[in-house]
């Protein structure tokens, strides 16, 4: 574009030799280059232009059909409120970030001994000893729900901590316990036992 003539008049004189019928031919690009020989490149440039989207199909428009438009929306309002449930719903992973104060107080909710707790945190205890009324209340000591708290007692017991091994050796894990022979291991009481297992 030409640079030689005021833009604020410029621009004025291209809206007109566009906009003056719509329709530009070569009389008019003649005509305004002869009123406005200044700015011949950008009429000429500007017809140019003008032509090649004049050429330019316009892309097919879809038949939008509003009955499929509805459904995909309840159907993204659904899976949409769904996953908004699930989040509120997932729970925290039982003994995860506890500190030393935390399972103390796990320990005087249940009315056993931190002994007792770390073999619950280390998923030492066969899951199937546990009644519904045991795993809710140490579930709701710990802040989780029976579900949550019965997956992570069925896992498997944490590896072993890392030390040497020779190329034939492989790590030994530890064996689960009974809940009965978690309870006695643990030094417990007998009416804390007793009270646990009426649970």
């Amino acid at each position: 574009m030409s640079p030689n003539h005021d833009d604020t008049f410029r621009e004025s004189v291209l809206a007109d030799f566009v906009t003056v019928d719509g329709n530009i031919t070569e009389d008019r690009l003649r005509d305004f280059s002869k009123r406005y020989p200044e700015l011949t490149e950008d009429f000429t440039e500007l017809a140019h232009e003008l032509a090649l989207m004049e050429k330019t199909p316009w892309p097919d428009a879809f038949e939008v059909n509003e009955e499929a438009g509805r459904k995909a929306l309840a159907r993204f309002a659904d899976i949409e409120a769904e996953f908004g449930k699930r989040l509120l719903e997932r729970q925290p992973v039982p003994f995860e970030g506890f500190s030393v104060k935390d399972y103390r107080a796990v320990a005087a909710n249940l009315g056993v001994n931190t002994s007792f707790v770390q073999r619950l945190r280390d998923r030492l205890i066969q899951v199937e000893d546990f009644s519904n009324g045991l795993l809710e209340a140490i579930a709701a000591a710990v802040g989780t729900n029976l579900e949550a708290m019965r997956d992570f007692l069925a896992g498997a017991p944490p590896a072993p901590a890392t030390r040497m091994f020779k190329a034939d050796e492989k790590p030994s894990y530890p064996t689960k316990q009974s809940l009965q022979q978690a309870l006695d291991d643990s030094g417990l009481e007998e009416d804390q036992k007793s009270r646990l297992l009426s649970l």
